[in-house]
């Protein structure tokens, strides 16, 4: 795995000390949207106190850029942007959803999960049976659940994107919950 190219987008807080500790020891490109963010660093300064002028200099696999083409050839992309939250504490997904849509502009994005399908409260229930621990595990509906986000009726990925291009074969979800649980 260290030969895979490695993007980290968002050099804030959270990123921008990760994107240090991968540069002190292996290639890494740090994107961010900020130009102004990007020539700082390159000038080895942190305005936001992240890390110091030393570690900054220590990062010598470390480049900067705020240009998507330079990471087009990467092939893990690490995303670490903010998600603050509302008055209701809710968090804003949108600089996590567009960084997405531009890591998913440059490469392949596959879904994987087992054979068969099942929904939650049977899985949990599945996991007591085969535990053999005594639990009465009750389903929940929508209206039962109060949450401020909206809970899909159904949510399957499709994964014949990742069996054809990669010819694997899945595994029924219950034979892998088995394995799991040692039983």
């Amino acid at each position: 795995m260290s030969d895979k190219k490695i993007a980290l987008i968002g050099l804030g807080y959270v990123g921008l000390p990760l994107a240090v500790e991968f540069g002190k020891r292996r290639s890494i490109i740090g994107l961010d949207i900020n130009p102004s963010r990007i020539n700082e660093l390159k000038n080895g300064i942190d305005s936001t106190l992240e890390t110091t002028d030393q570690e900054l200099q220590d990062t010598i696999h470390l480049s900067y850029t705020t240009n998507l083409d330079n990471v087009k050839d990467c092939e893990i992309f690490i995303i670490t942007v903010p998600t603050p939250i509302d008055k209701h504490k809710r968090p804003d997904l949108t600089p996590l959803e567009s960084s997405s849509e531009m890591v998913e502009s440059t490469t392949e994005i596959y879904h994987y999960s087992n054979e068969g399908g099942i929904s939650w409260c049977n899985f949990a229930k599945e996991i007591f049976e085969l535990k053999k621990i005594d639990c009465k595990v009750a389903p929940v509906t929508t209206s039962q659940y109060p949450t401020l986000a909206q809970r899909p009726k159904n949510t399957t990925m499709n994964k014949n994107k990742i069996v054809q291009m990669f010819n694997i074969k899945t595994v029924f979800w219950r034979d892998s919950l088995e394995k799991c649980l040692g039983v």
